[in-house]
């Protein structure tokens, strides 16, 4: 759903694109995974973003929602299960890690990990944007800050 406003002084017409981000009430939350891609935020900044949907029920259930990381670089195009090179410190190989245990290959890290296992994961709401500005209430959105662990079934 897209918001139209009208500007009545210029018969100006401005779209804000796509739907409003998802926003969902902080907590802790089963996830389960959909999808990861490479992609340059604001055009220069590489990131890893991995996709998971709610599946605890209620309201939130099957909310789609990012968990982004730093990366030291995309190789190729960003994309959807694009390539990428992270460091030793990045937060994606700590939680990777805390997950799943060490990968036989640093090189390639197997992402299907992630599609067999329920994961714990922190939702936060955002509440600045990235200068430190305070994001009106109508316009925060949700975020998966943190993958804690994997839910014993």
């Amino acid at each position: 759903m897209s918001i139209v406003s009208i500007h009545e002084d210029s018969n100006k017409h401005e779209i804000i694109e796509g739907a409003a981000p998802p926003h969902i009430k902080s907590g802790v939350y089963d996830l389960v995974f959909d999808f990861y891609e490479t992609v340059l935020l604001l055009g220069r900044a590489p990131k890893l973003v991995l996709w998971f949907r709610i599946a605890n029920e209620g309201e939130s259930f099957g909310t789609r929602l990012p968990r982004y990381y730093n990366v030291k670089r995309i190789i190729g195009k960003p994309r959807r299960s694009g390539d990428f090179r992270i460091g030793w410190k990045a937060d994606f190989i700590r939680e990777y890690v805390s997950l799943f245990g060490m990968p036989q290959r640093l090189d390639r890290i197997a992402m299907g990990g992630f599609k067999n296992h329920l994961i714990r994961g922190k939702v936060k709401t955002v509440t600045n944007d990235l200068r430190q500005r305070d994001i009106p209430e109508p316009l925060r959105y949700s975020v998966i800050q943190e993958l804690r662990g994997i839910k014993k079934l």
